[in-house]
């Protein structure tokens, strides 16, 4: 049995095209969701950001440098 002869393949039974598989109606499995979320408008109204305004604090003569954060453990 070095060359075993391949069975044919099974015809698969495909209805044509537009033809329904059952007589029920289509039921998604996770419909969307009912209640608060209806409130709200569909497209929100676009707020753009406004531009933020940098503020550098300027050293004062005489006053000591504050150090940064150093962390308690390494890990």
């Amino acid at each position: 049995m070095e060359d075993p002869q391949v069975p044919p393949r099974k015809q698969s039974v495909e209805p044509t095209k537009g033809e329904p598989l059952h007589d029920k109606a289509f039921k998604p499995a996770n419909p969307g969701k009912a209640g608060i979320l209806f409130t709200f408008e569909k497209f929100p109204n676009y707020l753009p950001n406004p531009p933020r305004e940098i503020k550098r604090k300027i050293p004062v003569e005489g006053e000591e440098e504050r150090r940064g954060f150093r962390a308690t453990t390494k890990v």
